[in-house]
């Protein structure tokens, strides 16, 4: 049965949504922010901004934590902005302290505005959380750091038997909110699950540009995911000359260097490949086809040379992962296409005539994420859809391919 709207923790509203913030200002609440607030670090006069703040407690404890610096709150609930500015009121009368109401998929604060985003059991209610992380990412400062704090960590059935009470709510684990920080951008991602709670810390860190710090090779293979919905922004100055240059250096059967390759950049050119590619057949095209806005913003096209050896193809693959790889490391997703039209395409592209297309690589910043789950019981390869057209995707248990003698 759904909760009264006045208990409804995603809406506070009336007098019973009053009696619920304060409970939620102390109690396990309470005990769960003393156990997060450890894991990160504000230097005297860092910004800092609470999303989802609720009753204005974290809002308070991030102000104790930096005594010179100052700190934000935002709410959806009017309800609960009132009472974080009551809670803050001193705070606020200083000049350190501003509350307001807003939609964190939305958030109504400038490009790099924070150096530290915390988040208290408030995920679970985000429209579009993938958008929303995206908004996190933006509002912070090269080097800021966003922390996630849940109660829970989606491990026991009970998690689930709540959404049906709380009109809105969604469950999140530990390895979801990390794919959802890697897809937002955030980079050196931890997680840290209390030893006797199920309370869990997820953090990202938005990388300094200065310090162009790249990720691990691990990291690199474990986070380089498919994807299929973009956002329209520019790549990087440079991106595509580096990614060419790869290919150019990367290994061959024979050293024979039998491929060719044609970067579609132009945004015209662009428009008139997406109705020669397909994607994701297991899912029905309203959900697996990019609409208007989502997508991929450029294309490399491989090319076999005619008279090419018999690995060539061999060859594209390698080519394929190097391209892939490359652009993942500087936050930029792809998708490897081989169900494309290559006649027309290579009609398009003004293909020699005896060169062959092979395979069609998407290129642009993710829409959404992609996250490597358990193969299920039936041993089913296909991928998944959330609501929020976030990709789950089966891969088989490291046991089930691998023999090591």
């Amino acid at each position: 049965m759904p909760l009264a709207p006045n208990q409804n923790p995603a809406l506070p509203e009336g007098e019973g949504g009053r009696t619920m913030l304060e409970r939620m200002n102390g109690g396990r609440h309470a005990r769960l922010s003393e156990w997060s607030m450890p894991h990160i670090s504000l230097p005297a006069q860092s910004r800092a901004v609470d999303l989802g703040c609720g009753g204005g407690a974290n809002v308070a404890r991030l102000l104790g934590m930096q005594p010179e610096g100052t700190v934000a709150g935002l709410d959806y609930s009017p309800l609960s902005v009132e009472m974080s500015k009551e809670t803050n009121a001193e705070a606020i009368a200083q000049g350190r302290c501003t509350i307001v109401q807003g939609d964190v998929s939305a958030l109504p604060f400038e490009d790099g505005a924070f150096d530290v985003a915390t988040a208290f059991e408030t995920v679970y209610f985000w429209p579009n959380i993938s958008q929303s992380f995206g908004e996190v990412f933006r509002t912070l400062a090269d080097g800021g750091v966003f922390m996630v704090a849940n109660e829970v960590d989606g491990s026991l059935q009970s998690d689930y038997d709540v959404l049906e009470q709380v009109e809105g709510m969604s469950m999140y684990t530990p390895d979801q909110l990390e794919a959802f920080m890697r897809g937002a951008g955030f980079t050196d991602v931890q997680v840290d699950v209390h030893p006797d709670e199920r309370w869990t810390v997820v953090i990202g860190h938005k990388r300094v540009a200065s310090e162009g710090a790249a990720m691990s090779l691990n990291e690199l293979y474990r986070t380089c995911r498919t994807y299929r919905l973009f956002k329209q922004d520019p790549l990087p100055e440079g991106l595509m000359g580096d990614i060419m240059e790869n290919v150019r250096i990367a290994s061959c059967a024979s050293n024979a260097q039998s491929l060719n390759y044609i970067v579609v950049t132009d945004p015209d050119m662009v428009a008139k490949m997406q109705p020669l590619v397909a994607w994701a057949a297991y899912l029905p095209r309203d959900v697996a086809n990019p609409r208007p806005g989502e997508e991929p913003v450029a294309f490399i096209v491989v090319v076999k040379k005619e008279g090419s050896g018999r690995f060539a193809d061999v060859d594209a693959g390698i080519v394929a992962n190097t391209i892939a790889t490359t652009a993942w490391e500087a936050g930029v997703g792809s998708c490897i296409m081989a169900a494309i039209r290559r006649k027309a395409i290579a009609e398009l592209l003004d293909v020699a005539e005896n060169d062959e297309v092979l395979l069609a690589v998407a290129l642009g910043y993710p829409a959404h994420t992609s996250t490597i789950v358990d193969m299920p019981e039936s041993g089913s390869v296909e991928y998944t859809v959330d609501d929020d057209r976030n990709y789950y995707v089966p891969k088989r248990a490291l046991e089930d391919i691998a023999r090591f003698v």
